[in-house]
């Protein structure tokens, strides 16, 4: 008896699931219409973050664009000149070693290319004591030949050697102007004295002469050169470089060490 009352108890549970169903269903499709139809419950800065997001995620896929550096250096140089030509009136060959403090400014207009302007001041020549000619006049000059200035322009192409970009070769090509002082004295003696006859007297005049001066001349050429920059920092560097001036009658080599300051 018992077992038939609990048979009844399952299959009337059974006959009333349905009926439960069809009236949940109703409220179901109430409550998603309620929802989707009340401004609250919708985030309306979802898609714009989504958006936000995509566009930082996937970028426009170009690089970003170099930013117009400008950078100044400073330092020492060392010119080795073969004097082939007269220095004003001084006609003077020898081979001098000049010394030089550097200043240099520039715009890095990329990561390959600048432009940039120098100018070196003579600080210490070389002491001589040559055979020199003067008028024409065989005689010998001893004192010290100098650079006054030399000042140029030039195009610099350069390139990293390094992945992070610390180490850089470079190589330029530019236009030059300096000039080269000669101060000291000159003497010359004549083999044959001049003689003047004044009636019918001969007059000698003196064989040996000496005189102190100083004798300038410009030169100017085309320079070409390459070096190394190593950076110390993201701003500071150091660089070396060795040029070659091809200055009228003082072909000219230069060894260059300067410290540099990107701004």
């Amino acid at each position: 008896m018992k077992t038939k009352f609990l048979a009844g108890a399952c299959l009337a549970s059974l006959m009333s699931a349905p009926a439960l169903a069809q009236e949940s269903l109703p409220e179901t499709a109430a409550a998603t219409e309620a929802a989707a139809s009340d401004p609250a419950e919708i985030d309306e800065d979802e898609p714009a973050m989504a958006s936000e997001v995509s566009r930082q995620d996937v970028g426009d896929g170009s690089a970003p664009a170099h930013k117009v550096t400008v950078y100044l250096e400073a330092g020492p140089s060392v010119l080795l000149t073969e004097l082939e030509g007269e220095i004003d009136d001084l006609l003077l060959e020898d081979n001098i070693s000049l010394n030089a403090i550097t200043v240099r400014g520039g715009l890095e207009l990329s990561e390959f290319l600048s432009f940039e302007a120098d100018l070196a001041v003579g600080v210490s020549g070389e002491n001589i004591n040559e055979s020199v000619s003067i008028y024409e006049i065989d005689g010998t000059f001893k004192g010290d030949v100098r650079l006054n200035y030399l000042a140029g322009l030039y195009v610099k192409g350069q390139f990293p050697l390094t992945d992070n970009g610390r180490v850089k070769a470079m190589a330029r090509i530019g236009y030059v102007v300096s000039e080269i002082e000669a101060n000291g004295v000159i003497t010359a003696e004549l083999s044959e004295p001049p003689a003047v006859e004044i009636f019918d007297t001969v007059f000698s005049l003196p064989s040996f002469y000496s005189a102190t001066g100083a004798f300038a001349a410009e030169r100017s050429g085309l320079v070409g050169g390459g070096g190394v920059e190593l950076g110390l920092s993201e701003r500071i560097y150091l660089r070396g470089e060795v040029t070659y001036y091809a200055l009228e009658n003082a072909p000219t080599v230069s060894a260059t060490a300067l410290l540099g300051y990107r701004f």
